[in-house]
């Protein structure tokens, strides 16, 4: 809480948390808390499906991003979700709740110090 209230305070922009429920539980417990609520979330959970997902209540709205696999673990729908990046293999994957538009003024809002000619 200390450390993202204070990047708030020097940035102007409330960070974005990655993190998944287990995690969080074992610190916050079940409770919402206010101010990590006012930070994006990043949710990681492989094998649940990210239309589907059980978000802490910390975050009512849902994610933001969501790291749906490792590489290895993932939701059943590989299709819709593939656990491998053609070139790479398998490797990390997330989604992002909204289409690229979207995204890409979601990222712009959450840069900090990266102009727009550096951050397509």
């Amino acid at each position: 809480r200390d450390f993202v209230t204070r990047l708030h305070d020097v940035t102007g922009v409330w960070p974005v948390v990655y993190t998944g429920v287990p995690f969080v539980r074992s610190k916050i417990g079940n409770t919402a808390d206010p101010v990590l609520g006012q930070c994006p979330l990043w949710y990681a959970a492989y094998g649940v499906d990210p239309d589907k997902p059980k978000i802490h209540p910390t975050w009512p709205g849902g994610y933001a991003m969501m790291q749906y696999t490792n590489g290895g673990a993932g939701p059943s729908d590989k299709v819709r979700y593939p656990r491998k990046t053609p070139g790479i293999g398998g490797c990390d994957r997330s989604c992002f709740q909204g289409d690229e538009a979207a995204y890409r003024a979601w990222r712009m809002k959450h840069a900090v110090g990266v102009g727009a000619s550096e951050h397509p």
